[in-house]
C-alpha cells in the first residue's frame, strides 16, 4: 500500500545491532510491505550543496562543459556552506525499521526518506538507492542523531549503494560496513551523475569509507558528484577491523570528472600493519576534480591524486598532449590542512608517508595547502613522480620536505615555504593550523591567478598580500 504522508510523525524503533536474517542484497530486499511511500520532489537548496558544474564526457572524448577549479569557487562563509538542509513539505518517514531497506529501494523518483532519531541496525541488507532524485536523510539535521550500523555484516558488504543520479545522503551516520558505508558506482548502460553525501558520519568502514567505481566495463562513471562538511573516521576499535594489508581510506574515487570535496575532517586512516589509501584519493583519470578547505588528520598519506606510473584510466581527447595512463587531468587541491602527531600513526609498520602527493597528475594546481607533522615523513610533505605529472604549486606551507620524485615529473613552484614550525599555528599539537597573528609566513605569498584560490581554509577573502599556507589572516 502506498499513501503519501506530509510531514507527519507516526513512530520510530531504536535498535542495536542483532542477528539480522543474514539475506543477501537483491531487487528484492525484503519481503515486507511498504507503508508510507510519497512521490515528491527533495528539497535540496543550493546554496548549501552548491553546483559542481560536471560535463557530460564520456570515456575518450572532451566532453561537454568545464568543470574546472575556475567554475566551482566557493566563497559563502562557513554557517552558509554547512548548514542544515531544508526540511520539504512532503516526505517519506520511516516508522518501521524492518521496513527501512524496503522503503528506501522502493522510493519514487525525487521522493525524499526521512529518519527520525534512533539506531537502526541494517541486519544484513545494503540501502539501495537506485531511483532519480531520492533523498535519504535524518529528520532532525544532527547526524550524530541518526546511526546507520551495518554491524560489519558479510551479507551485504556495503550500507549504502548509489546507482541513480542527483541522489543526496545527508544528515546521519552509517557505521561499520564490510566493505564501504558507502559505495557509488556506474551502471552497466549509463553514467551516474551528481551523487552527493553531505553532513555524513563515516566511521569505521572495513574498506574505504566513500567508495566510488566506474561499472565493471569501465565505459560509464560516476560524474558531478559532492562530498561536503562531512566526517570521515576510522578510529582504534575500527582499525583492527580491516584486512587485506590495510586496504583502507577514507574517499576513494575512481575515474570521475568534476567532484567536488570540500569542508571535510578525515582522521585515523592508517594501520599498525600495510600502508593504507589516502584520506581523499581521486586517480584512475579523474578529471577537473576540487578538493578544498579539508583536514585531514593522522592518516599515513593525506592527499593523492593519481597513483602507479602505469594504471589504466579513463581517457579524454585532446587533453595533456593526448597522454593515457593518467592518474588525473587538471583539477585543483587548494586550502586544506594535513596534520600528522598520532604516536601510533608514527609507531605503526608504514607510518606517517606523505601529505599532498601526485602521481601521474597533469596540468594540476596545488595551493595555498599546509602540511605539518610533529616527526619526519617517510618519504615528505610534498611530492610529485612520473613523466605525466605537470603540476603547478602556489604558497604551500609545509613542516618537511618538498620532494620530487623524479621519473620526469614537472612541477613549478613559487611561494613555497618548508621548514614550518609549531609556533606559526595556533595549536600544533592538536592539529589546529591556523596561523598565529605574528606568523612569519604572513603577507610572504606570490600573487596567485584570480579565480583559483581567492579565499582560506575558512571560506574568507585572501588580501592581495597572500599569506603562506591554508590560512590568511586579517
Amino acid at each position: 500500500m502506498r499513501s503519501a504522508v506530509s510531514g507527519v510523525v507516526l513512530s520510530w524503533v531504536l535498535v542495536g545491532c542483532g542477528g539480522g536474517d543474514g539475506g543477501e542484497t537483491s531487487s528484492d530486499p525484503d519481503s515486507a510491505t511498504v507503508d508510507a511511500v510519497a512521490d515528491v520532489t527533495s528539497d535540496v537548496p543550493t546554496d548549501a550543496l552548491g553546483d559542481t558544474g560536471a560535463g557530460d564526457g564520456g570515456a575518450g572524448d572532451g566532453g561537454a562543459g568545464d568543470a574546472g577549479a575556475d567554475a566551482v569557487v566557493d566563497t559563502a562563509p562557513p554557517s552558509t556552506r554547512c548548514a542544515p538542509l531544508a526540511l520539504p513539505a512532503a516526505f517519506v518517514e520511516v516508522t518501521d525499521k524492518t521496513k527501512l531497506v524496503q522503503t528506501v529501494f522502493d522510493a519514487a523518483a525525487g521522493s525524499t526518506i526521512v529518519l527520525p532519531d534512533g539506531t537502526y541496525d541494517l541486519g544484513g541488507k545494503t540501502l539501495q538507492l537506485h531511483s532519480k532524485g531520492v533523498t535519504l536523510r535524518g529528520k532532525s539535521g544532527d547526524r550524530t542523531k541518526v546511526i546507520l550500523d551495518a554491524c560489519y555484516s558479510t551479507a551485504a558488504g556495503d550500507a549504502i549503494q548509489i546507482t541513480a543520479d542527483d541522489v543526496t545522503v545527508a544528515h546521519l551516520t552509517v557505521r561499520r560496513a564490510y566493505d564501504h558505508p558507502i559505495h557509488v558506482y556506474g551502471l552497466a548502460t549509463a553514467d551516474v551523475k551528481n551523487p552527493r553525501v553531505y553532513d555524513v558520519h563515516v566511521l569505521d568502514p572495513g574498506q574505504q569509507g566513500i567508495k566510488v567505481n566506474a561499472n565493471a566495463a569501465f565505459d560509464h562513471f560516476v560524474d558531478g558528484g559532492l562530498v561536503a562538511c562531512s566526517r570521515i573516521e576510522l578510529t582504534d576499535v575500527g582499525r583492527t577491523k580491516v584486512r587485506d594489508s590495510c586496504y583502507t581510506g577514507g574517499i576513494d574515487i575512481h575515474a570521475s570528472r568534476g567532484w567536488v570535496i570540500r569542508d571535510n575532517v578525515v582522521e585515523g586512516f592508517f594501520c599498525a600493519s600495510g600502508l593504507s589509501e589516502h584520506g581523499i584519493h581521486l586517480w584512475k583519470g579523474g578529471r577537473d576534480n576540487v578538493v578544498e578547505r579539508n583536514v585531514i588528520k593522522d592518516c599515513a598519506r593525506g592527499i593523492g591524486f593519481g597513483l602507479g606510473e602505469s594504471t589504466v584510466g579513463r581517457t579524454y581527447a585532446g587533453l595533456c598532449g593526448g597522454a593515457t595512463l593518467v592518474g588525473q587531468y587538471g583539477g585543483v587541491i587548494r586550502n586544506n590542512t594535513v596534520f600528522a602527531g598520532s604516536a601510533a600513526l608514527f609507531a605503526s609498520a608504514a607510518s606517517f608517508d606523505t601529505g599532498i602527493a601526485l602521481e601521474q597528475a597533469c596540468e594540476t594546481v596545488v595551493a595555498h595547502n599546509t602540511v605539518f607533522s610533529t616527526s619526519a615523513p617517510v618519504s615528505s610533505s610534498f611530492e610529485w613522480r612520473f613523466a605525466r605529472t605537470n603540476a603547478r604549486f602556489f604558497n604551500n606551507l609545509a613542516s618537511h620536505a618538498f620532494k620530487d620524485r623524479g621519473a620526469g615529473a614537472v612541477a613549478t613552484r613559487v611561494g613555497d615555504q618548508s621548514a614550518a614550525t609549531a609556533a606559526l599555528f595556533v595549536d600544533a599539537s592538536k592539529g589546529d593550523l591556523h596561523l598565529v597573528s605574528t606568523a612569519s609566513v604572513k603577507d610572504k605569498g606570490v600573487a596567485v591567478p584570480a579565480g583559483l584560490c581567492d579565499d582560506d581554509l575558512d571560506a574568507m577573502p585572501r588580501t592581495s598580500l597572500r599569506d603562506v599556507g591554508a590560512d590568511e589572516l586579517p
